[in-house]
């Protein structure tokens, strides 16, 4: 069995703080990324989720994103995310999550 990789970096950003993610977000790399978002800025105003080179999201990805984006709201943020592929953006709107994080090219 193939294990899925993700890349994380996280460091600051003009508009707060920036993850940019590259590879799979699945259930074998969610608490790796979990970890990552253990190290946030809590006090950053918004929080943008680079997932330009993100090639795989499953359920368990979305709902970390979720997860994210209520602990970013929790401490008065918002989560933006920027340049997601088709298919990214599209489980994001099929999921409503678009709802909640803004989804810009």
């Amino acid at each position: 069995m193939m294990t899925s990789t993700l890349h994380v970096e996280l460091g600051p950003s003009d508009e707060g703080t920036v993850l940019r993610l590259r590879g799979e977000l699945d259930a074998s790399t969610v608490p790796d990324l979990w970890r990552r978002i253990d190290e946030l800025d809590a006090t950053a105003s918004t929080t943008v989720l680079d997932l330009a080179d993100l090639e795989f999201v499953d359920s368990s990805g979305i709902g970390l994103l979720f997860r994210l984006q209520q602990r970013v709201a929790d401490g008065g943020g918002m989560v933006v995310a920027r340049g997601p592929s088709p298919q990214v953006r599209r489980l994001m709107e099929m999921t409503q999550l678009s709802r909640v994080i803004a989804v810009l090219d």
